[in-house]
């Protein structure tokens, strides 16, 4: 998805070229990468920096979406698209242009995690890629095979590991990490970071560093333990990373965070992300909240209070109607059970994308632990809204009338229509252009929309009962030519008088 405006450039791969004008032209890239790249995402660049946007991107094999057969790529391009045929693990597609209109040709291969960190890059300084691959002087629809499995590499999986939690006497519980390379020169080192350390076991043998001996130029698969050290002052031990290098590759890392809490207390937060608050900017806000849990058996200094902090555009409350910047939790003993902490986006802010920002919960003797919340407040957004629906309606006969008063707002054009409708049966709403209730389904014969809805507009609809012999019912409009479907809303619930 696109943050800004982008220009992409549509190539003229065709074997019978679809313009006459080269400046159009484009070609074929077969990338060879290796096992170890499987399903990295591929981007190539024409510079060896990887500033600005790449020419290309894709995923190697095995790619999370399989092409069907396109017979009018070169076989062996095909062959990676759909995962088949000469392809193999580790393959990657690349369209570029012409090097007559790409004078620098490809200078750069990043391969990247699927959470965009950089697993891997490749650099050429003239564009030159040896055995007939200079991508400078490429022509239209010509394939350059491109081999980088004889760079190392190195990789670790997952990235980050957290929730280390501990008290200053003692290590915490040990999580793990897989680190692996190929095509190597040299051995594999893993460097821990300040206040954690790494063993290849997970009972002993807790280091700083740790050497992987590589054979044939490669190392498999190997577990690595990691843990908070013992011996920590109480707080946050957030964002270090151990550092995984070898000669000529890449580094990889992972990225640690955990906590150090007094005498073992620990708060406990659940869930510890927030995310998808929004509303649009006409309607003001704040947004509809959520919430999570706190709950504790090892809180100290009781009586005592729990703060719970808002940040600078997210309010917490503890009942989901009074909110402000915090409030405080009382507990007479150790233990606190699932208090929830309600929380939303700020009303009155302008358009834009908000967080993550932590709402921070404390005290009880207890490392803080913070909650990561984020949402938007969006533009104008197309809605209807049924204002007003009586409780009780009477469906005794088909001409049985009843009302509804909608309301509709920030749609794209004025030219609307509308049914209300239960499955196959409708309510026949009355059309005062003609004066009669409308019994059809078709929209364009259907009553039109009074007023604006493209800024607002509140109006009556006054209906029989029609075929909906229920009290069930859904509004629903379509926009001019009323082919598609614009918006639709069920109706507020009503009971059904049963003696009229």
């Amino acid at each position: 998805m696109f943050v800004s405006t982008k220009i992409l450039t549509a190539l003229d791969i065709a074997a019978t070229p679809a313009t006459t004008a080269t400046t159009d032209d484009g070609a074929f890239i077969y990338g060879i990468s290796g096992s170890s790249y499987d399903g990295k995402f591929t981007l190539v660049y024409s510079n060896e920096a990887g500033t600005g946007d790449p020419l290309f991107a894709y995923q190697a094999r095995q790619a999370s979406a399989t092409n069907s057969t396109q017979a009018g790529f070169p076989a062996s391009i095909n062959d990676v698209y759909i995962q088949a045929g000469t392809s193999v693990i580790g393959d990657f597609p690349a369209i570029i242009p012409i090097g007559a209109n790409n004078p620098n040709g490809v200078r750069r291969i990043e391969f990247r995690n699927a959470n965009n960190t950089l697993f891997d890059a490749i650099t050429n300084a003239t564009g030159d890629w040896g055995s007939g691959a200079n991508t400078t002087a490429i022509l239209q629809r010509e394939v350059m095979t491109i081999n980088v499995t004889s760079s190392p590499a190195v990789s670790a999986t997952p990235n980050t590991l957290s929730g280390f939690t501990t008290d200053p006497a003692n290590p915490s519980a040990a999580q793990s990490f897989a680190v692996a390379g190929e095509n190597l020169t040299a051995n594999i080192f893993v460097n821990g970071p300040t206040d954690y350390e790494i063993s290849l076991s997970e009972a002993s043998g807790y280091t700083s560093s740790i050497e992987l001996t590589q054979t044939g130029g490669s190392v498999s698969s190997t577990t690595i333990y990691v843990r908070l050290k013992s011996g920590l002052t109480v707080g946050d031990y957030n964002s270090e990373v151990i550092n995984i290098t070898s000669a000529g590759a890449t580094s990889a890392t992972v990225t640690c965070s955990g906590s150090v809490s007094a005498t073992g207390a620990v708060l406990i937060a659940d869930p510890l992300t927030l995310a998808g608050f929004s509303y649009a900017v006409d309607d003001l806000g704040p947004s509809l909240s959520q919430y999570y849990t706190l709950s504790s058996t090892t809180l100290t200094g009781f009586p005592g209070v729990l703060t719970v902090t808002g940040s600078t555009n997210f309010e917490v409350s503890a009942d989901d109607v009074t909110y402000g910047e915090s409030f405080t939790i009382e507990y007479t003993s150790s233990t606190i059970e699932f208090v929830p902490v309600f929380v939303r986006l700020k009303a009155g802010l302008p358009i834009g994308t908000y967080g993550p920002e932590n709402i921070v919960n404390s005290g009880g003797g207890a490392v803080s632990v913070n909650i990561s919340c984020s949402g938007t407040v969006t533009g104008p957004v197309p809605t209807a809204l049924c204002l007003t629906r009586p409780t009780h309606i009477d469906i005794s006969t088909t001409t049985s009338q009843s009302a509804v008063l909608m309301k509709l707002k920030n749609y794209t054009a004025d030219d609307a229509r509308y049914r209300l409708y239960s499955g196959s049966n409708q309510y026949n709403p009355w059309n005062e252009s003609t004066d009669e209730y409308i019994s059809t389904t078709s929209y364009a014969s259907g009553p039109l929309v009074p007023g604006t809805p493209t800024t607002s507009t509140i109006f009556w609809i006054l209906y029989q009962r029609g075929t909906n012999n229920s009290v069930d019912a859904s509004y629903r409009d379509r926009l001019s030519p009323y082919s598609t479907d614009n918006y639709t809303l069920a109706l507020p619930s009503a009971n059904s008088i049963t003696t009229p």
